[in-house]
């Protein structure tokens, strides 16, 4: 019981439950410290409690431990280079360390069916305060703005990572089960996707779900026909409505003499070409900058100034920030993510994290991290069952 509070606990601190503003930001920052201060003391406890577990044998354990490296390090070239002290970028860069909470789940032996139900409950939380805000408007009861623009209104929520699991979790279930009923749930989920008017989240949820259906619909050939004749039909008028949208983006890129990949690149170029000061930071990172500091107005000024977010560019900021060590710690968690054994909704979660890290910061982000740990640890736990059973 004690364990689930504190995984809830963590996962509402990570979302900054979706930005309502009943929290403040200072309840937020003092949350996420409290939150990893409950890690910690979890694993020691459950470490000296348990000792049959061996950090180094974890499938992931490793791919973690050097992204986390590179996180560490990094915080010297920031000091050394930006003259930002070490205790501004430790405290800043406090989001990375909920990549600790892997080791919470395999210490506390977390129940993966109550950790599934958890991420779920967030997933339909997030569902009902994006609709709410989407068809109302109303930003009284959240710390974010609404932007009106490229045909859509584009609200920025942390936690859309919940609703990619939920969906795919509900495709899955749809398939297996031979449940149309699940295919209202998918719908809902998928919605969300196309509302938020990024392509690049409307592009890659579609073509993971396309390889979901391809694999999924070879081990059911009697049910195949009637159910794929209902999806495609279900799934067309959403694909038109898609094409609308997308239509009106490019509509108002060409018409607005603006592109958002096109800033995107310029970002790479621009931070690749006059950000780093020496050799050094380009194989430990320039560190994470904070607003506190001369470091972090300067790139603050970038981001407001001339539109140039780290944030925006995936791995490509991330490799800006922490360096090579964090790269190759994502490279590592990858190739594990792509060996698991599972055709199940954590094995297409992991498709369309790693093929959106490429813009996004999937890796790098605190409404990511510690999803990302949990289906790290619910894999884990599959692949150790098929094992068994082999």
């Amino acid at each position: 019981m004690i364990n689930s509070l504190i995984v809830f606990f963590i996962f509402t601190t990570s979302v900054e439950f979706f930005l309502l503003n009943i929290f403040s930001d200072d309840f937020n920052r003092y949350s996420q410290l409290v939150a990893l201060v409950l890690m910690v003391f979890s694993i020691v406890f459950e470490s000296i409690k348990s000792k049959n577990i061996d950090i180094k044998k974890l499938e992931f354990s490793k791919g973690i431990l050097i992204l986390l490296s590179g996180v560490l390090l990094s915080s010297i070239s920031a000091w050394l280079f930006f003259k930002q002290p070490l205790s501004i970028t430790l405290v800043t860069q406090r989001y990375l360390y909920f990549y600790l909470f892997y080791y919470f789940l395999h210490f506390s032996k977390f129940n993966i069916e109550i950790l599934k139900k958890i991420i779920l409950l967030f997933a339909f939380v997030f569902a009902v305060i994006f609709y709410y805000l989407y068809l109302t408007l109303d930003n009284s009861i959240v710390n974010t703005n609404f932007l009106v623009e490229r045909g859509t209104v584009r609200i920025s929520l942390p936690g859309i990572f919940f609703i990619e699991v939920a969906l795919f979790y509900f495709l899955q279930q749809m398939i297996r089960l031979k449940k149309i009923e699940y295919l209202f749930l998918v719908v809902i989920f998928l919605l969300i996707n196309i509302l938020t008017g990024t392509r690049l989240i409307i592009f890659t949820v579609l073509f993971v779900i396309f390889l979901s259906l391809k694999n999924s619909f070879k081990n059911y050939s009697k049910f195949r026909t009637s159910l794929s004749v209902f999806i495609v039909i279900t799934l067309g008028i959403i694909f038109f409505t898609i094409i609308e949208q997308v239509f009106m983006l490019l509509i108002y890129d060409v018409t607005n003499n603006t592109g958002n990949y096109a800033i995107r690149i310029e970002s790479i170029r621009f931070y690749f070409s006059n950000l780093f000061p020496s050799i050094f930071t380009y194989i430990l990172g320039n560190g994470l900058a904070s607003e506190l500091t001369n470091y972090g107005q300067e790139i603050f000024y970038y981001k407001k100034q001339y539109g140039l977010y780290q944030s925006d560019i995936g791995l490509f900021g991330e490799y800006v920030r922490f360096g090579i060590l964090f790269i190759a710690g994502v490279v590592i968690l990858v190739i594990k993510m792509l060996k698991n054994k599972s055709n199940d909704y954590i094995t297409y979660s992991f498709y369309f994290i790693i093929i959106s890290s490429v813009f996004l910061s999937n890796f790098g982000v605190l409404s990511c991290i510690p999803l990302l740990c949990s289906l790290f640890f619910i894999e884990e736990k599959i692949n150790s069952i098929i094992v068994k059973n082999d």
